[in-house]
């Protein structure tokens, strides 16, 4: 996310931070793929925010995540330092309904889920009171930079103080409008991106061996019709690598980037991922797939909102898949694209490929202002 913004930032000093030996999602592979030098947490001869920040110089921290323990201290810290923080919003809000897990239940959660080494900083850092268990936009930074509309209300719902949120629009989605569109005249592409449902304990494991086994079927019973799974890089892969020798060519497994993937589909399916509303920016139709919905997320937010408006069509099953995936590819979409342009307004604010110079130029404001 933070990828974009960088190119308005030239002349400044940036200091890209993993949380090395505590927690690595992925990033210290995506920055090393892009070609961007990082530190990691751990090689600092003190593993504190305060030496960091002295260290470094630090002008304003940006995160993309405040409710999660590292980030978090950085910005106590940085709170009671007065320097500006700002949070930067990486993913759509989706508000989960969740029941009171048993103890058992909440530890096997955390120990599936945490390092060893974040789960001793976190008790640690709980026990002096530098770390608490919060949502996201709760932490207490400077500023939020959200996509839209619907965000904005998201965190004002929260009881977040609405003079710190700055529309911005979604940085990831600069240039979206110039993604290559391919016209698949014969053979129609349906994109499978979800989200880890499975690591982050909304689904078990044979729930989600049964979602693609039935997505997989359904898309083999049609005619000129093909299957790319883009799964989530957190996600086990074993979810999916069977597929292909089970349900045959017409499956394909790809690590393609999303938007290429994008260009390529005719459907996109997915779940509680973002993907959605990078599909909504691409004007693809979209499927969500995903049993009991109503169930485990807030029917004021996404995707029920937009399942609501008819913005997109949902599945609870096999049947209603192959039923809605019908409807796209036989039917006039006339209707729903005009529900999709209406609901990208509020869900991605401008569609003007500023959004990264908006976030860079509100970085740089407080830079200066400290």
């Amino acid at each position: 996310m933070f990828y974009s913004i960088l190119e308005h930032l030239q002349g400044y000093n940036v200091l890209f931070l993993s949380q090395g030996k505590y927690k690595n999602e992925g990033a210290e592979k995506t920055l090393a793929e892009l070609g961007i030098k990082f530190t990691k947490f751990d090689q600092y001869e003190k593993n504190n925010p305060e030496f960091v920040i002295k260290k470094e110089n630090i002008g304003v921290v940006v995160i993309g995540n405040d409710s999660d323990v590292i980030p978090q201290w950085f910005i106590n810290y940085s709170n009671k330092a007065r320097i500006p923080t700002i949070l930067i919003q990486d993913g759509v809000m989706v508000s989960i309904k969740t029941n009171d897990p048993s103890f058992l239940e909440h530890l096997r959660f955390r120990l599936q889920n945490f390092h060893p080494n974040l789960l001793a900083l976190s008790a640690r850092l709980t026990a002096s009171k530098q770390y608490k268990k919060l949502t996201l936009g709760m932490g207490g930074c400077t500023q939020i930079h959200v996509w839209g509309k619907t965000s904005q209300s998201y965190f004002i719902d929260k009881g977040i103080d609405a003079n710190s949120i700055v529309i911005t629009g979604n940085p990831k989605l600069d240039g979206m409008k110039n993604v290559k569109q391919s016209k698949n005249l014969g053979e129609k592409i349906i994109l499978y991106a979800p989200t880890d449902l499975v690591r982050c304990n909304i689904i078990e494991p044979e729930t989600m061996d049964k979602l693609t086994t039935d997505l997989c079927s359904t898309v083999s019973s049609l005619e000129n019709v093909k299957l790319i799974i883009k799964h989530h890089p957190r996600e086990d892969s074993k979810f999916y690598i069977a597929l292909p020798g089970r349900f045959g060519s017409k499956i394909e497994i790809s690590d393609k980037e999303i938007c290429s993937l994008m260009g390529l589909s005719d459907v996109v399916i997915t779940d509680l991922s973002s993907v959605a509303i990078e599909a909504l920016a691409a004007k693809k139709p979209v499927i969500i797939y995903l049993p009991n919905i109503e169930k485990f997320t807030d029917s004021n937010y996404f995707p029920n909102d937009l399942i609501r408006k008819n913005v997109f069509l949902y599945a609870c099953d096999k049947k209603s898949l192959f039923e809605q995936i019908d409807k796209i590819l036989h039917s006039d979409t006339s209707t729903l694209e005009m529900h999709m342009e209406n609901a990208a307004k509020d869900y991605l604010g401008l569609a003007d490929d500023k959004a990264s110079l908006r976030s860079a130029n509100n970085i740089i404001k407080l830079l200066n202002e400290s």
